[in-house]
């Protein structure tokens, strides 16, 4: 797929670039490696030391296969329209909605939406039964789920980590929490707690800023809910593959 260093490089911004503009979170770095093992080397050092020396050519399924094989299974689906050089189905220059949105609609959504129904069943502390403040807390982590993507034309989708199989977004903190609920006698307190417990975390940016991380109860069935949308998701696909081709 490549025979020199700057086009192993070069190919490994535009798939950082792709996922980035699907909302995936996948460092450089990982592309770079990820990369390097699809065309048969052991590292991004490796390659770098040995691309010129070495015979480069490689079948382009077997780059493939490799490179699926490395990448986690949330970025293999944009990866596999980049390898492939196919444009998505979704990109209709006539549409109202942005092309970032349904990037991430059709790419991230099936992981935010499944997210958010896992926290209908647990963890514990959100649950009927796990003490005071438990429709607070369960709240907070709802609210901050709904809010942050109300506001995606403003400051943009969730983005996934394809590792932690978590969302995050940069955004100013009324956007996730309206004064009604963080100005509640005990929104810190609840909050913390949640924090505490691995649920949520806030990194502040500055005093109106911050990042909002939100990780899944259980990152298996969170993959089994995202698998059980994609079965009803992708004859929709399909159909609009057709629908181009016609």
């Amino acid at each position: 797929m490549f025979s020199t260093y700057a086009g192993a490089k070069r190919r490994a911004k535009q798939l950082n670039k792709t996922l980035f503009e699907c909302s995936i979170i996948f460092p450089l770095s990982h592309c770079q490696n990820a990369l390097a093992h699809a065309q048969g080397f052991g590292n991004w050092h490796e390659l770098k030391s040995s691309i010129g020396s070495v015979r480069c050519a490689i079948e382009p399924a077997l780059f493939k296969r490799r490179l699926m094989n490395v990448l986690p299974e949330s970025c293999r689906r944009t990866a596999d329209y980049w390898v492939d050089r196919r444009s998505f189905e979704w990109a209709d220059e006539e549409s109202p909605i942005s092309m970032e949105f349904r990037n991430w609609y059709y790419m991230v959504n099936p992981y935010f939406f499944s997210l958010m129904v896992g926290f209908n069943r647990s963890p514990a502390l959100l649950q009927p039964g796990s003490g005071k403040g438990q429709r607070l807390r369960k709240t907070i982590v709802q609210l901050a789920l709904q809010n942050g993507m109300m506001h995606h034309s403003e400051s943009g989708c969730f983005k996934l980590n394809p590792t932690t199989l978590s969302v995050q977004k940069t955004a100013p903190f009324y956007e996730f929490f309206s004064p009604e609920i963080h100005q509640h006698k005990d929104f810190k307190t609840e909050l913390q707690r949640v924090a505490d417990a691995g649920i949520l975390s806030w990194t502040p940016k500055n005093e109106k800023v911050g990042t909002i991380e939100i990780f899944p109860p259980s990152k298996q069935e969170l993959m089994d809910h995202v698998a059980a949308c994609r079965r009803n998701h992708d004859p929709f696909i399909q159909m609009l593959s057709e629908k181009r081709a016609s």
